[in-house]
């Protein structure tokens, strides 16, 4: 059995978030049980979309949202509203039997990705990944995974099962000043200009 430490757990699942993303182009998701586990079903839909849809990703607000890394996000990137109601991510919903994540990228060009949309919005893309992910596989191949969000695609969505390997990564990466991406060269990328980088909601 081979250990890897923290780092490299999380150097490994934002280096396969990226090279992955990259690689399925077609789909433009990627699902993995073995390295994102395999989340229930029905409670990812309840992370979601909430019991009895009063809860959920799906029914945070109805606001237009510029989603951003802490100090990362320039307000002429987004409109007056998207900006008035800027989330900085990343972001982590869990409950007994899924975690979902919204994370941003890498920017080609250096830095990280911005990008906007609703609540709405990528509750439904997290619902088609894991549609894609849980459902239509087959048994073998099902799992958690990872697909872009946001309305130019510029985040990530990610859902997996609590123990995986990308959770292990995760827990350490949303602590203030720690990895939040991955780089191009598989270097550690950080938030270390401060201030909150990371979000826990519970459902």
């Amino acid at each position: 059995m081979i250990l890897l430490s923290p780092v490299q757990c999380l150097q490994i699942a934002f280096y396969l978030i990226h090279t992955l993303s990259v690689a399925g182009e077609a789909s433009k998701d990627h699902c993995d049980h073995a390295i994102y586990g395999i989340p229930k079903y029905s409670a990812c839909v309840n992370l979601l979309y909430g019991h009895r849809h009063k809860t959920g990703i799906f029914n945070i607000d109805d606001d237009q949202h510029g989603f951003f890394l802490p100090y990362f996000g320039d307000k002429a990137q987004f409109t007056v509203d998207q900006w008035r109601h800027r989330v900085t991510l990343p972001e982590v919903w869990q409950n007994h039997a899924c975690k979902i994540a919204l994370l941003v990228k890498e920017s080609p060009t250096g830095g990280f990705t911005t990008d906007s949309g609703s609540w709405a919005d990528i509750a439904n893309r997290g619902r088609a990944l894991i549609d894609d992910c849980l459902l239509t596989r087959r048994v073998a191949n099902r799992g958690g995974g990872v697909g872009s969000a946001g309305t130019h695609g510029r985040l990530s969505i990610v859902v997996y099962e609590w123990g995986s390997g990308f959770d292990h990564a995760i827990n350490r990466g949303v602590k203030p000043g720690g990895p939040v991406a991955v780089g191009w060269n598989e270097t550690m990328l950080d938030s270390r200009a401060g201030g909150r980088s990371g979000n826990m909601s519970y459902a």
